[in-house]
Order: structure tokens, then sequence, then C-alpha cells
């Protein structure tokens, strides 16, 4: 019997079920070397403070690992490669920006990424930058596990979501003169006409997103990869979504499960807001975006195919 594969993983414990659900119905046997999330520490001494040990410990058990490891955490992927631990080693989704490739914790990753047998990125873009430091990469992109069977009813108001790299200003302005409530979880003062809705656990984030016409994700311009996590939670509850064009939405998003309108433009945006709060254009929308989750974009499927690259042996 194959070895199964260890996942160095810093994840909530709805997402850690969610892995494990999705394990079981694509007939993968993982083991999970996992910390505790860190939130909305991250970017703080603090943070750096509590996770360096945990990557550092995560890449121990790497090192001991007999079969495949999978790192969901990619810095603690990178320490494991730079200390050994090279074959069988997949790096997912490391965040490399060539514009500042001299930072000290792009220096670890870059060079840790160059080691492994394979990285594999949640959007094209990620892949060419990485391609720019000499590292080679594959895009697969990233899935989730579907909420529902059936999409339900859209609702009266939209809804937009999520903290890193948002740009609440330029959503404000689009919402000026909508006729639809917008409402947002995410900034700490409200700009302009949102409505702030305190932040809430995953599991309620997803009640709330069923609760409206469609999902909104608004991103500054700066080509992070970001949006990708939210426009996917949308998709789990058959929610479509209005989303800034970026590197985390452009390869998720079809014409089919949304809108996706050029960073800054609020004109553009509250177009597209208009429409996504159609009703019939939000419950087709819907349809797409839960068949989506269903199907190439579910996270049965993402793990199968990072499983078979954990286990893929490159010829010569």
């Amino acid at each position: 019997m194959a070895e199964p594969a260890l996942w160095l993983a810093g994840w909530s414990d709805s997402e850690d079920e969610d892995f494990r659900a999705a394990c079981a119905e694509a007939g993968v046997e993982a083991e999970v070397a996992r910390v505790a999330p860190l939130g909305p520490t991250v970017g703080t001494r603090s943070h750096r403070l509590r996770s360096w040990p945990a990557y550092v410990r995560q890449a121990a058990r790497a090192l001991r690992w007999p079969g495949p490891v999978v790192a969901w955490d990619p810095i603690a992927g990178a320490l494991a490669a730079r200390l050994g631990r090279r074959e069988r080693l997949v790096i997912l989704n490391p965040l490399l920006d060539p514009s500042r490739a001299s930072s000290s914790r792009q220096k670890v990753v870059a060079s840790g990424a160059r080691r492994a047998e394979r990285v594999l990125f949640f959007s094209r873009a990620g892949a060419r930058d990485a391609e720019r430091l000499g590292i080679h990469g594959e895009f697969v992109p990233l899935g989730v596990r579907a909420r529902r069977a059936e999409a339900p009813p859209p609702g009266d108001h939209l809804l937009a979501v999520g903290r890193d790299h948002r740009d609440w200003e330029t959503l404000a302005r689009a919402a000026q003169a909508l006729d639809i409530e917008v409402r947002a979880i995410g900034p700490t003062a409200g700009p302009g006409p949102l409505r702030l809705v305190d932040p809430v656990p995953r599991e309620e984030l997803f009640r709330l997103m069923e609760q409206a016409a469609a999902v909104v994700v608004p991103l500054v311009d700066d080509r992070r990869t970001a949006g990708q996590l939210a426009v996917l939670d949308a998709f789990a509850v058959g929610r479509g979504v209005v989303a800034t064009r970026g590197p985390g939405t452009e390869d998720y998003v079809t014409d089919d499960t949304g809108f996706l309108v050029p960073p800054g433009g609020a004109d553009a945006l509250r177009v597209a807001l208009e429409l996504a709060a159609d009703p019939s254009v939000a419950a087709s929308m819907g349809e797409e975006a839960l068949q989506a989750a269903h199907g190439p974009l579910s996270l049965t499927q993402f793990v199968a195919a990072v499983d078979e690259a954990a286990r893929r042996r490159d010829s010569g």
C-alpha cells in the first residue's frame, strides 16, 4: 500500500473537516501536521514570533516523513527543502514577488522552492512570476467543498467580503448610486454607503453569503494573488461573484459565474453590481457557480491532483 502524503498545514477546524472529507471522496490517504491558524495577527510582530517556530516544527517533521510531503504552508515547505528534504516534496502556492525578491521572507521561500521536487501555483500569474525567479511551477486550480446540492434563491442585497488587499474606497464609490444595499464584512470603518457587518466564523460566513444576491470581492491593484478563497466560498453556496480582475480571480471567475472589473474602476464596478443584483442574473450565476464547486473547482478534485503530483516522479 502506498505511503500516505504528509500535509503541512495551518488551517481552521472547518477547513480541516473539508480536507478530510475531500480525501475520503478522492480515495486519498493523507496525514496532517497542523498548526493553529494565526488569523488577524498576520503581518504583525506577534505573528512572526509565533509563526516561525511553528514552521520549523513542521519542517522537522517533514524531514522524518518517509512518504511524500505536501506543504500547504509554503514557508514550512521551503525550510524543509533548505534542510535537505527535496525528493517527493511539493510546495503549494508560494507567493513570489520579483519586485520584492530581496526581502528575507522572499529569499527563504524562493530558495526552498528551487530545491523542491515540485511547486504548484493556484494562479497562472503566480507561475509566471516564479519563472522570472528561475522557479518552474505548474498551475493547479484551488478547490472548495460545495455546501449545497442546489443554489438558493438570490437575496435582496450584495455582500462584500475579505480583509487583505481589499479596495473598500472604490466599492463605496460604486455603491453610492445603487438602489440595492451593499453589506461589507472586513473593513473596520465604513466608507460611504457600505453597511458594515461584524466578522464571523467561516460557517456563519457561508450562511451570510447564501442570503445575498451575489458576493463582491473588491481588490486593490497591486498584482498580488488575493481573493481566491472568497470567490470559492461564494461558489460553494451557489453565489456568483463580482470581483476585481487580478491574479487571484481571473483563473476562477468566468462569464457564467460572475463579473470581473478593472482595478479602481468605480463606474465599471457599479454596472457589474447592478447586473449581479438582478434576480434572474443572480440566479443563473449562482447555479453555474455551484456547478463549478461540484466539478472542476471541487476540493476533491484539487486534493486528488495534488496527491498525484506528490507521487509523480520526473522522468530522467
